[in-house]
């Protein structure tokens, strides 16, 4: 009866730790647009491929690497506040050819 009650204890602290961590890793990282670009380029090497509104005041960009696969959105508003809503590796350009082969308009 102790032993179960203690091995539930443990997996109730790993689920716990595994809960703050995924926590921590979905808060997005924000500051002045500036400041995080050029933590993209010198970090990352990443460079803005696109980009467009999402509404009258926020703009939406992906910065990407050619060279390493990284790539990043980001999100800024009018007053210059960017946050990180994603990011990743293995970034692959679809180009436009292939998107129409595959009847997507480009």
């Amino acid at each position: 009866m102790l032993t179960k009650a203690i091995c539930t204890l443990g997996a109730c602290a790993i689920l716990a730790a595994s809960a703050t961590a995924l926590s921590a890793q979905s808060e997005p990282k924000c500051g002045e647009r500036d400041q995080l670009i050029t933590e993209l380029g010198q970090k990352f090497g990443e460079q803005l491929s696109a980009g467009g509104l999402t509404g009258p005041t926020k703009l939406l960009e992906i910065w990407n690497s050619e060279e390493t696969g990284s790539w990043t959105i980001l999100q800024t508003d009018a007053g210059g506040q960017s946050c990180i809503v994603a990011s990743g590796s293995d970034w692959v350009d679809f180009p436009a050819a292939m998107m129409s082969m595959m009847g997507e308009k480009s």
